[in-house]
């Protein structure tokens, strides 16, 4: 069996960015129609250092792969990317290995691909100026990205490491550093959130009405996204699977904006993005009070919330258990409902 391994500087001279953003609409497409099959992804926690998730995919048009990715947040310090992958493909009639490749650029890559997509679709026409709130790998993938779709008249890069946002700036003509994230989002009309941080990096009252954001996704314990934010916004475009979802909002067009009108079946934000237009509350024709809901929580919200209630559950039975085995005459212990390897018992019945 003959598989075709690829590394990253082969990854990288092969992948088109053109062909990445056609390929990504397609897939949306394929996402809204029901078309493809994309299980939660599960994920082996490290504890004190991060984990490696496995998500795999199917698509009719492109075949069935499987992608796993570490993410290790402490990796910075080491000099090395924090998010690390491997991407596997296989043969959709017979399910043979065709090719191992890496997927650390595809990742970055793809990310920053559906942030791109949701500003060509969903940003006003008008939108001239963009602000890059993150000068890392997402930071960098986003302004390569963006200049792909748009022309830009000022393109704003902020970060916490003022040095790093500069050495950034100077990738791109056109761009330059700014001290703050309040300075780069003011008067700005599409704004890319691309950091791991776990607070909001903007406020709401920092965003011009019909201003274009995107947001990589949800870090705990709140997240980059300012709540107030998601509920100012007047259009959100998400993946439909819930497999995917991370922070769907919901709200209501004014009446004065005129609505894009995306293709058929598509979807340009999903996975780990988000799009969101935001309004000034008092030029709702519902007046502020009118929401049509609010976000709800975030998938690692919900995963967490799931596993700590699994664990209470287990808890509970285990207790429950062990309780009943003090009533029986003649046990000499617990039952573990989990024997251990060390376990002489493994029916953990007693002897």
């Amino acid at each position: 069996m003959d598989i075709l391994c690829l590394d990253a500087a082969e990854v990288e001279r092969l992948l088109e960015l053109e062909s990445l953003l056609a390929g990504l609409a397609e897939a949306f497409k394929a996402l809204s129609s029901g078309d493809v099959s994309v299980p939660p992804r599960i994920s082996a926690q490290v504890p004190d250092a991060g984990f490696l998730a496995a998500m795999p995919g199917y698509v009719p048009s492109m075949g069935i792969a499987v992608k796993l990715v570490s993410v290790f947040p402490r990796n910075h310090d080491r000099g090395m990317p924090s998010h690390q992958a491997l991407i596997a493909l296989f043969d959709p009639d017979t399910g043979t290995p065709l090719c191992v490749m890496d997927g650390t650029y595809i990742t970055a890559f793809r990310t920053a691909a559906a942030a791109a997509l949701s500003a060509k679709l969903l940003a006003r026409e008008d939108a001239r100026v963009l602000a890059i709130i993150g000068a890392g790998v997402q930071g960098a993938a986003h302004l390569r990205l963006l200049a792909q779709i748009r022309r830009f008249s000022a393109t704003r890069v902020a970060s916490r490491n003022h040095q790093q946002a500069r050495r950034l700036a100077a990738e791109q003509p056109g761009a330059s550093a700014v001290e703050s994230f309040e300075e780069a989002v003011g008067g700005a009309d599409v704004v890319c959130l691309s950091t791991h941080s776990g607070e909001p990096v903007v406020h709401a009252e920092w965003l011009k009405p019909g201003a274009h954001l995107t947001s990589v996704g949800y870090s705990p314990p709140q997240g980059e996204l300012d709540p107030q934010v998601a509920r100012r916004g007047t259009s959100s475009c998400k993946g439909a699977s819930p497999s995917i979802l991370r922070r769907p909002v919901a709200a209501s067009w004014p009446a004065s904006t005129p609505i894009p009108r995306p293709r058929s079946g598509s979807c340009w934000a999903g996975g780990l993005g988000a799009a969101l237009r935001t309004r000034s509350p008092s030029t709702s024709p519902w007046g502020t009070r009118s929401r049509m809901r609010l976000p709800r929580a975030s998938c690692t919200e919900r995963r967490w919330s799931r596993a700590w209630a699994g664990i209470c559950v287990y808890r509970f039975i285990g207790s429950l258990v062990n309780f009943c085995t003090q009533l029986r005459p003649g046990t000499r212990g617990p039952i573990r409902l989990f024997p251990t390897a060390q376990t002489s018992n493994p029916s953990c019945e007693p002897p």
